[in-house]
């Protein structure tokens, strides 16, 4: 039933009364004219329609442009009628955050009485009406239907406070993961959608905390940090990383570039490597680390947080978990790591390592990369022996076919002789015992006085064919003295053969022109296996190299001594005399007469040489400093050497080894100590001052037990020894926080 008013009860017909729309309050003027009629009251506000259905084109057109009430078509803001009284009020409002519940009661507080009331319309916005200047009712939207310049400014000022708090949380918490910076940044915005509300109350706002917009905000800067680390990660592996390496493991010309820039040779990175140093830049932005992590990843080798990145702080704080300044589970946890990462470089220098080949295994498979001296010596020498009598047996067989033995010489033939021998001795001043004996047989031979053997009057045959000649002055020559001695007659023999060939070439032997090319070939084959066992210089001397490899094959009494003549003294790391040469000779030998074992054997050397340039003479591996420095000068100083024994893929191996090392061997700039000595003093100093504070040794004991201490600086340790390289990843919560913070407005 219809409450009565006071005229009704004037004009009561004791019917009862009909329920009649309540009659609007009187105002001043209304009582002046008032004619005596029943005024009609105002409409009640329109309720709020039922939204019909809309297409996502539709949805989307109207909620920028605003759904429309027709009653209040028109109608403008509340904002343009006040513009001075509101301008101050709602911007300090708008910075705070406020909602539209929480701005209308601001506008309220700031009107005062010039309100006559709020109505809403079919949309549920709510409408002013308030006295204007003339004193007529006037109406004017609080947020005006549609986004216009209000909602934009509006929007600007509220993102102000979560843009500036998710700045500054996202900086303290960038080396966090991203469930660390998402809480972080959970609380933060949360924090901030309270503070705005708690700071709108003295300017009106009787709406208090509001729960729902900070649980709403609280998502939003939640949300943020997983947002931006999958959506970074999807770029990484999308955009980024196929921008540096393509899908065969090459950099591409960006890739090269940065490489460049962090001081590495393209050419020295191998498809994982590659991969490495595009997947670490791409993830933190940083070339420098990046080459840090192409070098000791694909070798295997773990480096702490403060070794790869070179940061001074970092270094410091894991020397002092070392000197158990954060107590002794976090020195085992260093140490150990320590202990790991000399195991895991032993593996890349020599070999042995899960999954890995160091550097000694791919240079000798068979021995898996450790080097046995007295073994490999033994190896070598038996196949270089081996490999000369391969030699002299396959030079007998061409010597022995082919009607090579019946082959005698024209007067022709033999007026060259005496020439080209005297032309072989030209710088010779003197005969000595064994070259006069040969040259008086040569001279016989030239007369065609066949020469004899004769011993106790008793002769055979005499020589005919120049097979039979050459058999006698090498004979000659084995018999001379060690020296001069042989040196020469080594020359009156290799002249004699010379002729020979010469002569077969010119066709100006007596028999079978087969037999003649097949001599020549047999004089070729000769003249090729003499240079290589026996090279000489300028002037027919014997070379230092051919000494060497004469002494490896037949001087050295041991496997050691096989190595020290060909590599030098035992422990010697640089090249001397006649090493390059002994080597190419060395390899040309096993190559062409090594049979099945000329492989191993090489091998065997190059590790042998190798072994000596990364361990010490008892056989450890040298320190980080002294083998990056031994690796370093022999690509630069013995280049010769290491080209002659390595391939240029193995010594890209070894710069990579040398990188490696280099990133893990990395001190702090207080690496002697006296740093770490004085803050363990002053820890201790600091300890028993406390210790005079009374309850404090029960506190500490207290939580000594709990195990707390020692827990903390494991976790310390363990965040120094992780792998990971720190993720840049965007700061996206300013960003999402500061657009969410407009979503308790229309």
């Amino acid at each position: 039933m219809t409450r009565l008013r006071g005229l009704d009860l004037l004009m009561d017909d004791t019917q009862p009364a009909q329920a009649q729309p309540t009659a609007g309050k009187l105002r001043g003027m209304d009582l002046l004219m008032d004619d005596g009629q029943p005024r009609p009251a105002p409409q009640p506000a329109a309720q709020p329609k039922p939204q019909q259905e809309e297409g996502w084109g539709e949805w989307m057109v109207n909620t920028v442009r605003g759904r429309q009430d027709p009653a209040y078509s028109g109608v403008g803001s509340v904002y343009d009628q006040f513009t001075e009284e509101l301008r101050t009020p709602t911007a300090n409002a708008a910075m705070a955050g406020a909602s539209d519940p929480q701005m209308a009661d601001i506008v309220r507080n700031a009107l005062g009485d010039r309100v006559s009331r709020v109505e809403k319309d079919s949309m549920g916005r709510d409408v002013f009406v308030t006295r204007g200047p003339d004193g007529q009712e006037q109406k004017g939207y609080l947020n005006e239907p549609g986004l216009d310049s209000t909602d934009v400014f509006r929007g600007l000022y509220g993102s102000i406070p979560y843009i500036a708090s998710a700045s500054v949380i996202g900086k303290a918490t960038k080396s966090m993961n991203w469930l660390a910076q998402g809480i972080s940044q959970g609380l933060g915005a949360g924090a901030t959608s309270v503070a705005g509300d708690l700071a709108q109350i003295p300017m009106g706002s009787e709406q208090g905390i509001e729960k729902e917009k900070a649980a709403i905000n609280t998502g939003l800067g939640f949300a943020g940090p997983p947002v931006a680390a999958a959506g970074s990660a999807l770029w990484r592996r999308f955009v980024t990383i196929p921008g540096m390496v393509d899908g065969a493991g090459k950099l591409t010309q960006r890739g090269i570039e940065a490489a460049q820039k962090a001081g590495l040779d393209p050419n020295d990175l191998t498809p994982d490597m590659a991969k490495e140093f595009a997947t670490s830049y791409a993830k933190s932005g940083d070339a420098a680390l990046a080459a840090s992590r192409s070098a000791v990843e694909p070798m295997g080798v773990p480096v702490t947080q403060g070794q790869q990145s070179k940061r001074p702080f970092l270094l410091n704080q894991e020397e002092k978990l070392r000197r158990g300044i954060y107590g002794e589970k976090a020195e085992r946890e260093m140490l150990g790591f320590d202990k790991l990462q000399s195991q895991r470089i032993e593996e890349a220098t020599l070999g042995g390592g899960r999954g890995r080949r160091g550097v000694g295994e791919t240079i000798n498979p068979q021995s898996m990369g450790r080097a046995d001296f007295r073994n490999i010596g033994e190896n070598v020498q038996d196949t270089l022996r081996t490999a000369r009598q391969n030699a002299k047996t396959a030079e007998s067989e061409l010597w022995e076919t082919g009607g090579v033995k019946e082959l005698a010489a024209t007067d022709e033939a033999l007026g060259t002789l005496r020439g080209r021998i005297s032309s072989a001795l030209s710088e010779e001043t003197a005969f000595t015992p064994t070259g006069e004996k040969m040259a008086e047989t040569i001279g016989q031979f030239a007369e065609k006085k066949l020469p004899v053997n004769e011993a106790g009057g008793i002769q055979l045959k005499q020589v005919q064919t120049v097979d039979q000649m050459r058999r006698r002055l090498l004979r000659d020559m084995k018999l001379a003295q060690p020296g001069e001695d042989m040196r020469q007659a080594g020359m009156i023999y290799d002249a004699f053969n010379d002729w020979i060939g010469e002569s077969a070439e010119k066709s100006l032997l007596a028999g079978d022109p087969l037999a003649a090319a097949q001599l020549v070939k047999a004089r070729s084959f000769a003249r090729g296996v003499r240079e290589l066992f026996s090279p000489t210089e300028a002037g027919g001397r014997t070379s230092t190299g051919a000494r060497r490899l004469s002494k490896a094959m037949q001087g050295a009494d041991s496997g050691e001594g096989v190595i020290q003549a060909l590599l030098g003294s035992q422990g010697s790391r640089t090249a001397v005399e006649g090493t390059a040469t002994a080597l190419r000779q060395t390899k040309a030998i096993l190559d062409q007469f090594g049979e099945e074992g000329g492989k191993q054997a090489w091998d065997d050397i190059r590790l042998a040489y190798w072994s000596r340039l990364v361990q010490d003479k008892n056989g450890e591996l040298l320190g980080p400093q002294a083998l990056t420095n031994n690796i370093k000068s022999a690509l630069t100083n013995q280049r010769t050497v290491m080209m002659s024994l390595y391939s240029p893929e193995e010594m890209a191996q070894m710069r990579n080894l040398m990188r490696a090392v280099e990133v893990a061997a990395y001190k702090p700039p207080n690496a002697s100590g006296s740093g770490y000595t004085a803050i363990e003093g002053m820890k201790e100093m600091f300890g028993k001052l406390l210790n005079l504070v009374p309850g404090n040794q029960l506190i500490r004991g207290g939580l000594e037990m709990t195990g707390l201490p020692a827990q903390v600086g494991a976790m310390r340790a363990r965040k120094a020894m992780s792998q990971a390289v720190p993720v840049r990843r965007p700061n996206l919560t300013p960003a999402v926080t500061g657009a969410g913070s407009s979503q308790s407005r229309d």
